[in-house]
């Protein structure tokens, strides 16, 4: 079992299967902790240090919070270890990520990984992996020219929607479907003639 202390490290026995990649963990390079889901249950957790590596802890019943507990003690580099019931998206207020965001601190790929943190989307879990909007539509040109608008999908449309071929595919497949009561309502999306 790993060792967690108010010491400014972390330690853990390298034979444990989750702890093999270190001896121990100097708490000043961690530059935030999230709780994680995994495997569907809320009982993981994620480190991400300053070197940008971050590493998933899949941890037994009813100790993440205990854990998270003894880590804001041993962190003690600014790092706020949140260990309340708050929301995502009141934790993604509460940052002010969206404020620097808008005022071009941060780049639009940095705030979409912003975003995905915060949703609990992480690379350390297949199932949750980070998503992206889909902003291109030119994938037909041998060069493809950014500063032109044809090169963008239109955003006030869902994906299914972009155009007729692909809206009239959908309606297909979803008058194909023979369990009426477990779609979704598509009644704001008209058939195109």
């Amino acid at each position: 079992m790993a060792s967690l202390r108010a010491t400014g490290s972390i330690t853990a026995p390298t034979s444990h299967p989750h702890f093999r990649w270190a001896r121990y963990i100097r708490a000043t390079l961690i530059v935030d902790i999230q709780k994680r889901r995994y495997l569907l249950r809320n009982n993981a957790i994620e480190i991400f240090f300053a070197d940008h590596r971050s590493y998933l802890f899949d941890l037994p019943k009813g100790t993440r919070k205990k854990i998270l507990a003894v880590l804001s003690k041993a962190v003690t580099n600014g790092v706020k270890v949140e260990n309340s019931n708050l929301s995502p998206s009141e934790l993604l207020k509460k940052s002010g990520y969206t404020g620097k965001w808008q005022r071009r601190e941060i780049s639009n790929f940095e705030y979409l990984m912003i975003l995905n943190t915060f949703a609990g989307r992480t690379y350390n879990d297949l199932t949750q992996c980070p998503v992206f909007p889909w902003v291109l539509k030119d994938f037909v040109s041998p060069t493809l020219d950014l500063n032109s608008p044809e090169s963008y999908r239109y955003l006030s449309k869902p994906i299914g929607a972009i155009n007729k071929e692909r809206l009239r595919s959908f309606w297909r497949e979803r008058t194909s479907w023979t369990t009426q009561s477990s779609l979704p309502s598509c009644t704001a999306l008209t058939i195109p003639p």
